[in-house]
């Protein structure tokens, strides 16, 4: 079967998950939101020359197969410290080299990265930004929707940066490729733009930087923009910030995809809660990661 989340949930039949799907559309489940549900459902997102199309690029990468290339691997939960605020400036990852073929199959497979598409293209999101590039590919995807008019991506390594770029270029999509720490590039991006309509914050694994780089973007937000928060199951930690995070004021939508959660943003008045689609219940349970052994420990803040 396809989706391994669809098919880790086969307790559930097919009538019934078209049952629940069409509860969940009437009950208000928003549109970019729906959309990305049903292609997990039922692949009907209409997106197989968008996958054609970058997929044959991601096997041009992996074809340089023990070829190395240096990364910066993400630093073990807790680097960070325990509190967060939008000054801090989370520690980079430990420099690793990672062979091509790895790098390649890094970023988001072609139905998580059909994901991201459907998630731009029904929001119409025209500026958006990536923190964590890799190899471009998710990028790619995010970026191959018709609405986007600017991607800005950020990737600390100069060698995954020249990759991403590369991959970009081949595909023409309208982005470009920071090579910086997030916070720097940041520090350069958010004064030149109005407006985020679609974030994707990946790329740094860990629950107070999570929050933080969420913090540091919210004021350029606007209602109805979208926050893509990858990777909510690597860890303990980071399905902490999720639950954190997805309980935030400034969203009116939270929805738990399993690998990844969703929000949208509200119009920041605080009064309403946050509405929170729990959709593994349709696509099946994601187990919480243990990553380098690591597991939160007693005395850890949770926030």
């Amino acid at each position: 079967m396809k989706h391994l989340l669809v098919k880790i949930a086969n307790t559930l039949t097919a009538p019934v998950k078209a049952k629940r799907f069409s509860l969940l559309k009437e009950q208000g489940l928003p549109i970019p939101i729906a959309a990305a549900l049903s292609y997990l459902l039922n692949d009907d997102g209409g997106t197989a020359a968008v996958i054609h199309e970058i997929e044959e690029v991601r096997e041009d990468i992996k074809k340089a197969g023990n070829q190395l290339v240096e990364i910066l691997y993400s630093p073990k939960p807790g680097s960070s410290g325990q509190m967060t605020h939008p000054e801090i400036r989370p520690e980079p990852g430990t420099r690793l080299n990672f062979s091509m073929e790895r790098v390649a199959l890094t970023g988001k497979n072609k139905i998580w990265g059909s994901v991201l598409y459907l998630l731009a293209r029904e929001s119409k999101a025209q500026t958006i930004l990536e923190l964590g590039s890799c190899a471009g590919i998710s990028a790619a995807y995010l970026s191959a929707s018709e609405h986007c008019e600017v991607l800005h991506t950020i990737e600390g390594s100069a060698a995954l940066s020249r990759l991403a770029q590369d991959t970009l270029e081949k595909l023409d999509r309208k982005a470009i490729v920071h090579n910086a720490l997030f916070d720097d590039a940041l520090d350069d991006i958010l004064p030149q733009i109005e407006l985020i309509d679609l974030a994707f914050i990946d790329g740094h694994h860990e629950k107070v930087a999570t929050i933080h780089y969420w913090e540091r973007i919210a004021p350029k937000t606007r209602p109805g923009s979208i926050i893509i928060f990858d990777d909510i199951a690597w860890s303990q930690d980071m399905r902490d910030a999720w639950l954190y995070l997805s309980k935030q004021p400034a969203f009116c939508d939270a929805a738990d995809f399993g690998p990844i959660g969703v929000c949208i943003c509200g119009e920041q008045s605080g009064v309403d809660e946050t509405r929170y689609w729990d959709l593994q219940s349709l696509l099946g349970k994601q187990q919480v990661g243990q990553p380098h052994g690591w597991s939160r420990k007693e005395g850890d803040v949770v926030l």
